[in-house]
């Protein structure tokens, strides 16, 4: 199973990508849409955890479309829930949000919840 962080905070982006290593989770980091988007097309992404705030996510970036054509599951990672952190989720189709500062055995157990159950994937 692999995981796309995508976050342009590196120390937050290392942090996620170590937890999910440790629990067996093959990953790969972006530090912004481009870069996002680039690694949704060229690999096999089964799951997608990004930042609200992750630079240049813009419309125009192509972003959404990449996700939606990956079909990947994505939690929306924001630091209001703000409403336009509600309309970055519809643009992006995403699965679930969750509200920082992070509980990470929650955004674990979202993790298992959107990977090992059936239909969840793509």
């Amino acid at each position: 199973m692999k995981v796309l962080v995508a976050d342009g905070d590196i120390d937050n982006r290392n942090l996620l990508v170590e937890l999910l290593q440790g629990r067996g989770y093959l990953t790969s980091g972006a530090d912004d849409a481009v870069e996002a988007k680039k690694q949704l097309r060229g690999h096999d992404i089964d799951l997608v955890i990004l930042d609200a705030c992750l630079p240049r996510v813009k419309r125009t970036e192509g972003l959404g479309e990449a996700i939606r054509a990956n079909r990947a599951p994505t939690i929306l990672l924001t630091g209001m829930g703000s409403d336009a952190d509600t309309e970055l989720a519809e643009y992006l189709g995403v699965t679930a949000c969750m509200t920082k500062p992070l509980e990470l055995d929650v955004l674990m157990e979202q993790i298992v919840r959107m990977t090992e159950t059936p239909g969840a994937m793509r």
